[in-house]
Protein backbone atom coordinates (compact mmCIF):
# COMPACT_ATOMS: atom_id res chain seq x y z
CA UNK A 1 0.00 0.00 0.00
CA UNK A 2 2.65 2.41 0.86
CA UNK A 3 4.49 2.08 -2.35
CA UNK A 4 1.16 2.62 -4.46
CA UNK A 5 0.65 6.16 -2.02
CA UNK A 6 4.86 7.08 -2.86
CA UNK A 7 4.24 5.99 -7.01
CA UNK A 8 0.89 8.52 -6.65
CA UNK A 9 2.52 11.10 -5.03
CA UNK A 10 5.89 10.55 -7.24
CA UNK A 11 7.56 13.77 -8.83
CA UNK A 12 7.60 11.91 -12.07
CA UNK A 13 3.77 10.64 -13.17
CA UNK A 14 4.04 8.68 -15.89
CA UNK A 15 1.07 8.44 -18.86
CA UNK A 16 -0.64 5.86 -20.51
CA UNK A 17 0.60 7.26 -23.81
CA UNK A 18 4.25 7.20 -22.93
CA UNK A 19 4.73 10.72 -21.69
CA UNK A 20 5.09 12.09 -18.49
CA UNK A 21 4.42 14.83 -16.17
CA UNK A 22 7.05 16.30 -13.83
CA UNK A 23 5.91 17.93 -10.98
CA UNK A 24 7.77 20.51 -8.51
CA UNK A 25 6.70 21.89 -5.76
CA UNK A 26 7.89 24.69 -3.73
CA UNK A 27 6.89 26.94 -0.66
CA UNK A 28 5.29 29.55 -3.39
CA UNK A 29 5.28 27.53 -6.55
CA UNK A 30 3.88 24.25 -7.89
CA UNK A 31 5.20 23.99 -11.82
CA UNK A 32 3.93 20.90 -13.86
CA UNK A 33 5.68 20.06 -16.83
CA UNK A 34 4.18 17.72 -19.69
CA UNK A 35 6.75 15.47 -21.64
CA UNK A 36 5.37 13.48 -24.45
CA UNK A 37 8.64 10.99 -23.92
CA UNK A 38 9.53 8.76 -26.98
CA UNK A 39 5.81 8.93 -27.94
CA UNK A 40 4.74 9.81 -32.15
CA UNK A 41 1.79 9.44 -33.46
CA UNK A 42 0.49 8.19 -36.31
CA UNK A 43 -0.24 11.34 -37.92
CA UNK A 44 1.89 14.55 -36.94
CA UNK A 45 3.80 16.10 -34.41
CA UNK A 46 1.00 18.66 -33.55
CA UNK A 47 -1.74 15.37 -32.96
CA UNK A 48 1.02 14.17 -30.91
CA UNK A 49 1.38 17.32 -28.96
CA UNK A 50 -2.62 17.48 -28.59
CA UNK A 51 -3.11 13.39 -27.59
CA UNK A 52 -0.43 14.15 -24.61
CA UNK A 53 -2.03 17.24 -23.21
CA UNK A 54 -5.49 15.58 -23.57
CA UNK A 55 -4.34 13.06 -21.32
CA UNK A 56 -2.26 14.87 -19.50
CA UNK A 57 -5.14 17.36 -18.20
CA UNK A 58 -6.79 14.47 -17.06
CA UNK A 59 -3.93 13.29 -14.92
CA UNK A 60 -3.09 16.98 -13.65
CA UNK A 61 -6.60 17.31 -12.00
CA UNK A 62 -6.60 13.71 -10.20
CA UNK A 63 -2.84 14.59 -8.76
CA UNK A 64 -3.97 18.13 -7.84
CA UNK A 65 -6.53 16.41 -5.63
CA UNK A 66 -4.28 13.94 -4.31
CA UNK A 67 -1.82 16.23 -3.26
CA UNK A 68 -4.66 18.74 -1.75
CA UNK A 69 -3.38 21.87 -4.52
CA UNK A 70 -5.64 24.66 -4.56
Amino acid sequence: METEIEKALARRVNLKSVGYLIIDQTEALTTVDVNTGGFVGVRSFDDTIFKTNLEAAQVIARQLRLRNLG
